[in-house]
């Protein structure tokens, strides 16, 4: 009876520890995400436009048109959000199959359901 009182015991102290640690992990998610939007951290929009200049750039590099991907990487730029979309899939898909969180659940209904698509327009 001791043994079983002590087992239970043992189990409620791991659980509360677990319970613990995860919620150490939300206000710490929570104080960096305060953080960041305090600092200015850009949006989503600011990452788009940086990552369609690097292609642009990659695409005028002589190297790449030496290899003819100049083209390729224009076209990559111009489209920048829908090759955003296609490798995040391909990264979901191949590269983390097991990982999930709440921001990816979001990126991937927002990658799946843009805003500016719709009957409206």
């Amino acid at each position: 009876m001791r043994a079983t009182k002590t087992h239970a015991s043992g189990d409620s102290c791991i659980l509360l520890a677990h319970s613990r640690a995860r919620l150490q992990r939300a206000d710490a998610h929570l104080a960096v995400r305060l953080v960041a939007r305090a600092r200015g951290v850009p949006d989503l929009r600011s990452f788009e436009s940086m990552g369609q200049r690097g292609f642009r750039l990659a695409a005028d590099r002589r190297l790449a048109n030496e290899y003819w991907l100049g083209p390729v990487l224009a076209t990559a730029a111009e489209q920048f959000g829908a090759v955003g979309v296609a490798l995040n899939l391909v990264s979901d898909r191949l590269l983390f199959p097991h990982v999930h969180t709440p921001e990816r659940l979001m990126r991937q209904v927002r990658d799946l359901f843009p805003r500016d698509v719709g009957p409206d327009t």
